[in-house]
């Protein structure tokens, strides 16, 4: 699993600061933190033993952070709007298909939250 796919993930939440930190063979470890509070920063870990993102998962992630199209965790708009306004600004060979394969993707994907050693909760992302 490639570090950039995890922090193109985490950008979808808001994170402004991520750092990698213990590498092993079955998990990416690290903190991301928010602009608005630099200081307080969240512990996450991802398995490497999970499908990664596709490059169609991380155009549409890169798409629906430029865009502000999510809220917290959550898709701002359907997927026939995103359809419509990723067409509209230039990915107009994207098929409804293909688009319902790159969502299902990054809403399939998780990275845990880790307070103190322990996983507390999951970034994930759904409609």
């Amino acid at each position: 699993m490639q570090q950039k796919a995890i922090e193109t993930f985490l950008r979808l939440f808001g994170c402004s600061h991520i750092l990698f930190t213990q590498p092993s063979p079955t998990r990416v470890c690290g903190r991301v933190a928010w602009a608005d509070a630099p200081e307080h920063f969240q512990e996450f870990a991802a398995d490497t033993s999970q499908r990664p993102l596709t490059d169609d998962s991380l155009a549409l992630a890169e798409f629906l952070h430029a865009h502000n199209l999510v809220d917290i965790d959550m898709i701002s708009i359907s997927r026939s709007e995103v359809l419509k306004i990723f067409s509209l600004a230039g990915h107009s060979d994207w098929t409804p298909d293909r688009l319902n394969a790159a969502l299902d993707d990054l809403e399939e994907f998780r990275v845990h939250m880790v307070d103190n050693g322990e996983e507390t909760d999951i970034f994930f992302l759904h409609e």
